[in-house]
């Protein structure tokens, strides 16, 4: 709880102002139909779902053998109203 807690701070604490936060959405290559294996695809995601802060991922163009690559924009807690 407290971990959790002082991330949900330090969040907020980076969003105010109407600042955004742009990550990538997940560290790895895309993968195909069969799932992301061992991969953990979803390592730069979950931390704002927890948060509750709203979150986008939007296309951000090919890599340079042709794979997408997604951003994902971030706001503060009730900003998304």
């Amino acid at each position: 709880v407290r971990v959790r807690r002082t991330n949900d701070e330090r969040l907020e604490a980076l969003l105010t102002g109407g600042a955004l936060l742009l990550t990538p959405v997940t560290p790895n290559r895309p993968h195909g139909h069969e799932g992301p294996g061992d991969l953990y695809s979803t390592a730069l995601t979950w931390a704002f779902n927890l948060s509750g802060h709203p979150a986008a991922s939007l296309p951000a163009g090919f890599t340079g053998d042709g794979c997408p690559v997604g951003l994902q924009l971030v706001a503060a807690r009730g900003a998304d109203v």
